[in-house]
């Protein structure tokens, strides 16, 4: 049976690092820490109640993820969202996790399925409990909890392909993935029924062992998503402070470049 990369768990307790890296991630995600904020390694050593080594390292680990962008001579910023960022993620995510997705096909173990199906439920679920709030969109915290099992999913899958270089490459870009579509999309109804059925697609494909349309299904899955962020992000690209005097000159040239 494949060991489930994804859902191996270590004995030992983080380290201060993975401590640091995670908290910091959750401020971003909250919006605790907005694209364009500038971060204060000394601030957040005080309020994770942690050193400023961890802290740095994780800002370090998050500049090279793509989430922080150190600018020399002023310090370290969230990142704004860019329209090739998009661009950029996607097709990279096309390019390696329909080919992981067709090797999953022929390795995936019954207990990795049984987890999709999960995940798949939990996508089911938020769309029913919108449906049923009678609100136009996700809350927040829904928002967080649905695209923690989006890309548990897709995170699952790769894993079930063995290829551990492919999975430490999508590993490293999923913050960013997240960060994008919590800043850009308007979790409504219509986009989480599409998201719903794209993943019901690929599993279907998965579990009867067809690689071929599990990789067609994922290829179409990210194409569309692909262009749902870009409309999303044309439509409401103000609203990322790109038209924001806040930063001297230099400084705007490195976030918007």
């Amino acid at each position: 049976m494949e060991k489930d990369l994804s859902m191996s768990v270590s004995t030992k307790s983080p380290s201060l690092f993975q401590q640091a890296y995670a908290r910091i991630q959750g401020e971003v995600l909250r919006g605790s820490l907005p694209p364009g904020g500038r971060v204060s390694e000394i601030s957040l050593a005080k309020q994770l109640g942690l050193g400023r080594a961890p802290v740095r390292e994780a800002l370090r680990q998050l500049h090279c993820d793509g989430v922080m962008q150190q600018i020399p001579r002023f310090g370290t910023v969230v990142r704004v969202p860019r329209r090739r960022d998009i661009i950029d993620l996607y097709e990279l995510r096309e390019a390696l996790e329909t080919y992981a997705v067709g090797k999953a096909v022929e390795r995936i173990s019954p207990d990795q399925i049984e987890r999709l199906e999960q995940l798949l439920r939990e996508m089911g679920d938020a769309a029913r409990a919108l449906k049923e709030s009678g609100e136009p969109y996700l809350k927040p915290e829904a928002v967080q909890a649905h695209l923690a099992a989006d890309m548990a999913f897709h995170s699952l899958l790769v894993s079930a392909s063995g290829n551990l270089h492919i999975a430490d490459t999508i590993r490293k870009k999923r913050v960013l993935g997240r960060i994008l579509a919590t800043y850009v999309l308007r979790f409504d109804l219509p986009m989480l029924a599409r998201t719903y059925r794209f993943h019901h697609r690929v599993l279907r494909a998965v579990k009867r062992g067809d690689a071929e349309a599990a990789r067609e299904a994922t290829a179409e899955h990210i194409r569309a998503g692909m262009r749902g962020m870009l409309e999303h992000f044309d439509r409401h690209h103000e609203e990322f402070g790109l038209e924001s005097d806040a930063f001297p000159p230099q400084v705007r040239d490195a976030l918007y470049d």
